[in-house]
């Protein structure tokens, strides 16, 4: 924004992350039989987050978004989406992640205008226990995401990226709550 020559930036320092008095509140939600204790919905994404990987700015930007956009959607839980060229191609939710990834698949395979996904990047709003979600993007060229940990396989999950190469951001399983989960 700044290289443009007519605009004119404003700030103010109250707004600054060090500066918001942030609370620790945390918000109740109804569930069957009770209710579930989650924390509030403001994480936001900091570059420490990206720092055990060489990721380029422009992968970082399309991470954050495509995170943005699956941290933020109401499509019923266990959200995917994936963005590319800083751009969002797709985002659904299914009753298991394997299953939103396969919606969001078929979706973008049905579309007029076809697009090729290939070096996209993904966000899942759940945690993977499984491969099949790392498995499938990795058979699809989409190497890059980011994804909260949570699953007793974390480990094995982060072996199985590694070994397929793949540039995954794995962010404490505490951004559960913020995903509603």
């Amino acid at each position: 924004l700044k290289e443009r020559k007519f605009t004119k930036l404003l700030s103010d320092n109250k707004l600054l992350l060090e500066n918001l008095k942030l609370k620790n509140i945390k918000v109740y939600k109804q569930i069957n039989g009770g209710f579930i204790c989650q924390p509030k919905f403001n994480f936001i994404l900091d570059k420490k987050n990206f720092n055990n990987l060489k990721l380029s700015k422009y992968d970082i930007e399309n991470l954050i978004l495509s995170w943005c956009v699956v941290s933020n959607s109401f499509f019923g839980g266990n959200e995917i989406a994936i963005v590319k060229n800083r751009q969002l191609l797709i985002c659904s939710g299914g009753p298991s992640t394997i299953e939103s990834l396969k919606i969001s698949l078929f979706r973008l395979k049905n579309l007029k205008s076809k697009i090729n996904i290939k070096n996209s990047y993904f966000a899942a709003d759940a945690f993977f226990p499984f491969q099949d979600c790392l498995s499938l993007f990795s058979r699809k060229s989409i190497n890059k995401g980011i994804v909260p940990e949570g699953s007793l396989n974390d480990k094995t999950i982060k072996e199985f990226a590694i070994e397929k190469k793949m540039k995954v951001v794995f962010l404490k399983k505490n951004i559960r709550g913020f995903c509603r989960h």
